[in-house]
């Protein structure tokens, strides 16, 4: 499965879950969202991917790790919404 599926799907329960518990707009709930979706890939980016790929001074120099943290603090909706556990067999 690739990542842009794995993200769709994401998009898609985490807007499922603000259509069913808010009267927001189809157009709110999409920009919503939509914004929790941007801050899931700044936290990894940030967080997982760039210390990988960047020497450990350069990690320290620009505080990465510690952007990935203000991003996931500020960025904490994701993380109380009810979480679906499936396995498909295809």
């Amino acid at each position: 499965m690739s990542v842009h599926t794995i993200f769709l799907r994401e998009h898609n329960r985490i807007a499922d879950f603000f259509g069913e518990n808010t009267r927001w707009s189809p157009e709110r709930i999409f920009q919503e969202t939509r914004k929790i979706i941007g801050a899931e890939l700044q936290v990894i980016t940030y967080g997982e991917f760039l210390p990988e790929i960047l020497s450990k001074k350069v990690v320290g120099l620009l505080n990465i790790k510690r952007i990935a943290k203000v991003i996931l603090i500020i960025s904490n909706w994701p993380y109380f919404l009810p979480l679906k556990c499936e396995i498909w067999n295809d």
